[in-house]
């Protein structure tokens, strides 16, 4: 059982029960905090790794061949933590590091037979523990929440909500 006092911001959403009133950004932000952090021990039991870990996984079994950049970008996490993260799949097994035969500072990212492994439970994982956060949205609630999050995700990236966002 998941002890609702092991990290923050759940004091925050059962004092409150609704967050009815507060901006989408601090809604999305609490919503995603606090069930990533209740979803993280269970995938550290299962796999021995972080929810940012397995992401990491999951992209260079996605994108085999990566390059260290092209990680960092598809992650948008901090070079530091993405190497450090690199570096522990590397370490555990999970992963290959291929140098460039022609730039030795390139090298390339490949994932091992146990890391694809370690993904595959990674992944089933993460569609249980989905399945379990949207249990109370019925099927149509679920698609609308996704197309929506999908539009939203596509115009905070656009060049249009940049430039609406430096005209303000």
């Amino acid at each position: 059982m998941i002890s609702k006092n092991y990290f923050c911001g759940v004091e925050t959403l059962s004092a409150r029960k609704k967050l009815k009133g507060e901006h989408l950004t601090y809604k999305l932000q609490l919503i995603s905090k606090v069930a990533i952090s209740a979803h993280e021990n269970i995938f550290l039991r299962e796999t021995g790794l972080t929810s940012r870990e397995l992401r990491v996984l999951r992209l260079i079994d996605d994108n085999d061949g990566i390059t260290f950049v092209e990680l960092c970008k598809m992650t948008a996490f901090d070079r530091t933590l993405t190497s450090r993260i690199v570096q522990k799949l590397i370490k555990l097994g999970l992963v290959l590091r291929k140098n460039d035969k022609i730039d030795a500072r390139k090298f390339s990212l490949h994932t091992t037979s146990e890391g694809k492994n370690t993904r595959k439970i990674g992944r089933h994982l993460s569609n249980d523990l989905e399945l379990i956060l949207t249990d109370k949205l019925t099927s149509q609630e679920k698609e609308t929440l996704d197309s929506l999050l999908d539009r939203m995700g596509a115009w905070v990236v656009s060049d249009e909500y940049l430039k609406t966002l430096s005209d303000y």
